[in-house]
């Protein structure tokens, strides 16, 4: 079970504090560090050098994630001088996430894929001690384009979506990047766009890794995405709404189940980034 205290209460504190707006998380005890680099507790008139230096870990690891553990930093959340610092630091992979907004049934809600990146794209960007670029929430779901509340593009408009983004973070200076989906319609595309990228810029490391969901996930909104939204989100499921082809998968799922679905999926995506470094603070339990 789930004990108080522990990751799978932390992941829906944090997911708590960040659906509320202009609300920054909490100190941890004892800490009295800031928790974001632009907090009203950063100090008036910080510079950025002096923000990103000091401490035990340096603002470097300010920006942690509560919910994981370990370091990692949002590209939105940085100022132009303080990515130069992260960048000359020695930082320089960044996990760009790609999710999707579809049908899932009538438990599950459209955002699902794109929640899920949200968080798997933290979890890694945090184990890699790497940049975290915001997600992009709609992906290619033209396979789903017939279910209610489906937002799809072409694969093509996604993979040059794909190849734009990547490029800038080239320019910035990045050399390994993560294109993270947590939707499978969205890895043609982004293969495509990695293979260009290599052609491109073959001193780059440009990776899609795909996570592994287990040997039996179930079908489409079944076991597998039902047991992790329980974890994740479970004000925004409803088991008993299931179609009857589901219903079995959607009631058998417990978010004890998805704890370890998640930390499956995200520890394969990890281990599956070449020749970056994961840090090795302890996540959620295998």
């Amino acid at each position: 079970m789930l004990q108080n205290g522990g990751e799978g209460s932390r992941l829906r504190e944090r997911w708590s504090e960040t659906r509320a707006p202009n609300r920054r998380p909490a100190a941890a005890p004892g800490d009295t560090a800031p928790l974001l680099l632009g907090s009203s507790r950063d100090g008036a008139g910080a510079s950025p050098s002096d923000r990103l230096g000091g401490g035990t870990a340096g603002w470097l690891r300010r920006r942690s994630s509560r919910a994981y553990g370990g370091g990692m930093l949002v590209l939105e959340e940085l100022t132009s001088r303080e990515l130069e610092l992260v960048l000359e630091r020695g930082t320089t992979t960044a996990v760009i996430p790609f999710g999707s907004v579809e049908h899932q049934g009538r438990h599950l809600p459209l955002g699902s894929d794109a929640l899920l990146a949200d968080v798997v794209g933290e979890a890694v960007a945090d184990r890699l001690d790497a940049v975290l670029a915001p997600t992009l929430r709609v992906g290619s779901a033209d396979q789903h384009v017939s279910g209610k509340g489906t937002l799809t593009v072409p694969p093509e408009t996604l993979r040059e979506v794909a190849l734009h983004i990547a490029r800038s973070l080239i320019a910035q200076g990045f050399r390994i990047l993560v294109l993270l989906s947590t939707h499978g319609g969205n890895r043609g595309a982004l293969e495509q766009a990695a293979q260009e990228l290599h052609r491109e810029h073959p001193d780059i490391e440009v990776c899609v890794p795909q996570g592994d969901v287990g040997a039996d996930p179930g079908t489409h909104s079944g076991r597998w995405i039902t047991s992790v939204m329980l974890l994740l989100r479970p004000d925004l499921v409803d088991v008993k709404s299931a179609h009857d082809d589901i219903k079995d998968e959607a009631l058998a799922a417990t978010p004890q189940t998805g704890e370890k679905n998640l930390e499956r999926f995200i520890s394969s995506i990890v281990q599956a980034v070449p020749n970056a470094s994961p840090g090795t603070v302890d996540s959620l339990p295998k």
